[in-house]
């Protein structure tokens, strides 16, 4: 019996071991320089912001029989790779102009189904076009990317460097169409410059009322006043009254926000959670599901900050999470004890 539970021991030492050897494993992720060339572009020079979250990854894949998950890491800056890939398609007919190129997304995450793999490469990504220091919107890239196969993983890696390139190679021949001139300066900051027209972003008192829409919110124009039930901070249920003084439920499925005494709730399927505000953004702590199908992922205005180390918790994870301005999206920036 001693000789079993030993031999019992050692088996679930080295199974830990291992286990938490994969979950740590780590691959390095480098853009692959495009074959093509292109004549006659219009730009000879691309500088790149890297705006993401987390310069350090852009996601996780899966390896192995086991589907270890593997963290990707940029040991090259991207600035460096995508100047690489610039340099690479263009030839010696290219002209002057000058491109800035800011990443703001840039992630790839992969999953085991039933009886398939999926991946998801979520890319946003803003060119601008000029030269001298001053810059016209050239063009704009926000797409969630379906990648589906038995054995996801090349593909995967594949269609996030050629959602890259592609972007890059297929606006070299294209002048700029923006109308708003901004300086480098501007473009690393066009964040708080799209706030300038969003309401809520710039007061600090807010309307009370249900807002079915982040349209709505962003603009403070509540649909209809309400009345709260509220317990140590928390909303249990909101009620609002039709126009023949009747008491109406309001369901969180059909809300994006309500403010009641002046305090912004975010609404989602399992609570109201209170809105804080720091510096130009809002952000929330809450449950979230933690795992994706292709609607929620394609879906990307609100689930696009998905990635794979988050997909594998359970759907009572709780997470510290920041509204996207542009779309009203939850960016999940990291997974809490709470």
């Amino acid at each position: 019996m001693k000789i079993h539970a030993s031999f019992l021991f050692i088996f679930l030492f080295v199974f830990v071991y291992v286990f938490a050897q994969a979950q740590n494993r780590k691959e390095s992720f480098q853009f692959t320089v495009p074959e093509q060339k292109i004549s006659n572009s219009l730009y000879n020079s691309l500088t790149c912001i890297d705006a993401r979250y987390d310069t350090s990854s852009v996601g996780t894949i899966q390896r192995g029989i086991f589907n270890d998950r593997v963290k990707l890491i940029t040991e090259t800056p991207f600035s460096q790779q995508l100047t690489g890939i610039l340099n690479s398609l263009i030839d010696s007919t290219a002209r002057n102009g000058e491109l800035v190129l800011i990443v703001r997304q840039f992630t790839l995450a992969e999953i085991t189904g039933s009886f398939s793999e999926k991946g998801y490469c979520y890319i946003r990504a803003d060119l601008f076009g000029g030269n001298a220091g001053s810059y016209k919107t050239l063009s704009r890239i926000d797409s969630v990317i379906l990648v589906k196969s038995f054995d996801v993983t090349k593909g995967l890696l594949k269609t996030g460097n050629d959602a890259i390139s592609g972007f890059i190679a297929q606006n070299l021949s294209h002048e700029p169409d923006g109308k708003e001139i901004y300086s480098f300066y501007d473009i690393t900051r066009i964040d708080s410059i799209e706030k300038r027209d969003l309401v809520v972003y710039h007061t600090n008192i807010y309307k009370d009322g249900v807002y079915r829409s982040f349209h709505s919110f962003v603009n403070q124009t509540p649909e209809a006043q309400i009345t709260a039930k509220v317990k140590k901070g928390k909303i249990s249920e909101i009620y609002l009254f039709d126009e023949k003084g009747k008491k109406e439920q309001v369901w969180q499925k059909d809300t994006y926000a309500v403010i009641y005494n002046g305090i912004p709730y975010i609404s989602t399927e399992y609570a109201y959670y209170p809105l804080k505000k720091t510096g130009d953004d809002f952000y929330f702590t809450g449950k979230a599901k933690a795992t994706a199908n292709s609607t929620d992922v394609m879906m990307a205005s609100m689930f696009f900050g998905l990635v794979g180390g988050l997909l594998a918790s359970n759907a009572n994870a709780t997470f510290d999470m920041k509204i996207d301005h542009l779309n009203g999206g939850f960016i999940r920036l990291r997974e809490t004890k709470k």
